[in-house]
């Protein structure tokens, strides 16, 4: 696991709603839908996806409501028993694994993989392909009421994505028959830019010694025996709430990776090494151990005692071990 690198991006959306009106034949007055066309946008700026590289698989990054009225001009509507239902069609990934109302957003070229998910609801609703949306029930100036938004879903971690395409989605307004008279509306994120903030980690505290003071020989009566006690905290201030692991790197006693060999020189005590410890368990070098998802300041206990190896010589019993941190 590395420091999870810069995943600032900018993503432009785009999406279109086509509405589509059908043209009953026979003994039914025509349904026919004319207009121009509908712009429906969020509101234009930058929307950050604060807390997204550690938010867990199918979170909700953003919601957002559109705006514009999605209106055209009907005749025959209600006469016709018109509905209006979501389509989805082409330009997409069809729906996300493990999900029923989720639609794939396709990454561009040279992104990695579905990073993210589209979910369109109504009035606060999801709605998937085929939903009933409104059923008119005048003719005139059809007015579909209430609020259109769209949820962007994490659908993979971490997130390394410079960019997605949109799903299209269509909202059809069908009669009795299946005849088309062309009517469209635009609901568009393009002036919309979304960016994921790189998570940050610095340690407050880069040097940290633990006392243990003088430890008699008869405290350490055998191999594998330890004594001695001492406990420091290591801060850590972070960002965009990551999760964090920690490994010890250091020169380990031959045969003991979780012991730390005495620094050397004149007058070393021998047959005894150093061990350091988190939540009483002891860190083996170049092990990686989970300590979970930092706030904005994390605190790490680490306990230090000696540990006997083979045979005794007193004298000097210093170590020095290094703590790594990574993030993501």
């Amino acid at each position: 696991m590395g420091r999870l690198k810069a995943v600032f991006f900018a993503v432009s959306f785009f999406m279109a709603i086509t509405v589509t009106a059908f043209l009953p034949q026979k003994a039914h007055a025509a349904l026919a839908c004319t207009g121009p066309g509908i712009h429906l946008t969020l509101p234009a700026g930058t929307v950050i996806f604060t807390g997204a590289a550690s938010a867990p698989l199918g979170a909700v990054l953003y919601t957002g409501n559109f705006q514009g009225a999605a209106q055209v001009t009907c005749v025959n509507a209600a006469g016709n028993n018109a509905v209006v239902r979501l389509r989805v069609t082409g330009g997409n990934g069809g729906l996300a694994s493990g999900y029923s109302d989720v639609y794939y957003a396709n990454p561009i070229a040279g992104s990695p993989g579905h990073a993210f998910g589209v979910r369109i609801l109504y009035n606060g609703t999801s709605i998937t392909d085929g939903s009933l949306v409104y059923t008119p029930s005048s003719t005139g100036t059809l007015t579909i009421p209430g609020t259109f938004s769209v949820q962007i879903i994490k659908l993979s971690n971490p997130l390394e994505s410079i960019g997605v395409l949109m799903p299209q989605f269509l909202l059809v307004i069908e009669g009795v028959t299946s005849s088309i008279d062309n009517v469209s509306a635009y609901l568009s994120l393009d002036s919309t830019s979304f960016v994921v903030p790189k998570p940050t980690c610095s340690v407050l505290t880069p040097n940290v010694t633990i006392p243990l003071g003088s430890i008699s020989a008869l405290s350490l009566p055998s191999i594998g025996s330890v004594a001695g006690s001492g406990t420091q905290n290591i801060s850590l201030s972070c960002s965009e709430s990551p999760a964090v692991a920690m490994s010890l790197s250091g020169t380990a006693v031959s045969g003991y990776p979780n012991v730390l060999a005495l620094t050397a020189g004149p007058g070393t005590a021998q047959g005894v090494g150093a061990q350091l410890l988190y939540n009483n368990t002891p860190l083996t070098m170049d092990a990686s151990v989970f300590l979970g998802t930092a706030g904005s300041t994390l605190t790490v206990p680490i306990a230090a005692r000696y540990y006997r190896t083979g045979n005794l010589t007193a004298g000097t019993a210093n170590a020095t071990g290094r703590l790594n941190f990574t993030y993501q």
